[in-house]
């Protein structure tokens, strides 16, 4: 399980260096409230670098639900796939 620190680390890492970044988030099976920070926080410099980020889903139900509650498919760039996320390239 990763921590906020280091998702922020990594993203922010990931983000300085690269027009698109994906968030795989398939093989997830918990997230909480400080996850769901980092990934506003990271959608949020990613508009400030002019790149993009994207959240890849196809979670387990109890994730897509805490996304689901969170609103966070209407705030951030969503795909179901990798496929997908890919296929849109980034903004």
């Amino acid at each position: 399980m990763a921590t906020k620190d280091a998702v922020k680390e990594l993203l922010g890492s990931l983000l300085a260096r690269n027009e698109l970044v994906i968030a795989d988030f398939t093989d997830a099976q918990f997230v909480d409230a400080a996850i769901l920070e980092v990934l506003l926080q990271a959608d949020r410099e990613a508009q400030g670098h002019g790149s993009t980020f994207r959240l890849q889903l196809g979670t387990a139900p109890i994730v897509d639900l805490v996304f689901e509650i969170a609103g966070i498919s209407d705030v951030l760039d969503c795909a179901a796939t990798r496929e997908e996320a890919l296929a849109r390239g980034s903004r």
